[in-house]
């Protein structure tokens, strides 16, 4: 029973490995282009508080509707535990996974990076990387199901933090 693995709370999972009880393969999409590099360097999103987070998800939320309607039942839900994470080389993020009839939410807010710095989103399946999916400004991943995914650490070249948005909808 899957539910026994859940915390309550948050988004990360503190496990030694990616094992998924269910055995299911990743489900993850990939959404460009809807976020635009003014709407990135305009929203300082470090210094919100976790009210102005949930409106900034909802924001997010809106702005891929406008764009793309057919995502409304996908996306219908409450907003709930939004976290932002700025990493460098030397942090190691941990993986995450959607909760049980949930998706969970990660926003790119980097208004320029270059795919050579790394900091890509990883898929597992199986304890295995399944997709290896390059980081872009303002690109959007809505992953479903208890398959494990990970967003990696940028390498040294980088000269920006990798700052992303994190939310769960339930």
């Amino acid at each position: 029973m899957t539910t026994s693995l859940r915390m309550e709370n948050p988004i990360l999972f503190n496990q030694d490995n990616l094992w998924d009880p269910n055995n299911n393969e990743p489900v993850v999409q990939v959404v460009d282009a809807i976020l635009k590099e003014a709407d990135l360097e305009n929203t300082i999103i470090n210094e919100q508080t976790e009210e102005e987070l949930v409106q900034t998800c909802k924001d997010v939320i809106d702005e891929m509707l406008n764009e793309i309607p057919e995502l409304a039942d996908e996306l219908k839900g409450e907003v709930v535990h939004p976290q932002v994470h700025s990493i460098t080389f030397v942090d190691y993020p941990l993986p995450f996974f959607a909760p049980e009839n949930g998706k969970t939410v990660t926003v790119i807010f980097n208004s320029t990076w270059n795919k050579t710095w790394g900091g890509e989103f990883i898929t597992y399946y199986k304890t295995k990387p399944q997709d290896v999916v390059s980081i872009m400004p303002g690109r959007i991943f809505i992953n479903e199901g208890s398959a494990w995914c990970k967003v990696a650490q940028p390498n040294i070249r980088a000269t920006v933090p990798l700052t992303y948005l994190q939310f769960r909808i339930i």
